[in-house]
């Protein structure tokens, strides 16, 4: 007797249309992960622009009165630049606090006034 297709288990489906598959719904969710990305970055933008900005315009004016410290005491350009980092650091902490600090204060503002003096 011929076969007769019977009734059976189902087979699964070939493997190249499940993986197409797979890969079309992985490239949809990669998609909506990328835009959901750039939208959180540019939520986040402004905010670290500012923040950016805010710290280059404090380390810029911490430079300056390090700058104005140091020619306070007599500490040439020249100095600093031949000077590392971690020495230079220690200098201006010192110069920055306690009594040194005050002697600082009061040279600047005899410097000041000694210009106004000699500009008259």
């Amino acid at each position: 007797p011929p076969a007769e297709a019977r009734p059976g288990p189902a087979l699964p489906p070939p493997p190249v249309p499940q993986a197409m598959t797979a890969a079309e719904s992985t490239e949809a969710a990669a998609q909506q992960a990328a835009l959901s990305a750039a939208q959180a970055l540019s939520a986040a933008a402004p905010g670290i622009r500012t923040a950016a900005r805010n710290a280059a315009a404090q380390a810029a004016e911490q430079a300056r009165e390090e700058a104005a410290l140091m020619r306070a005491w007599g500490v040439e350009p020249g100095q600093l630049e031949r000077m590392s980092f971690d020495a230079r650091a220690r200098l201006a902490q010192r110069l920055r606090t306690g009594a040194l600090s005050q002697f600082a204060e009061l040279i600047g503002r005899f410097r000041q006034m000694a210009a106004g003096e000699r500009a008259r």
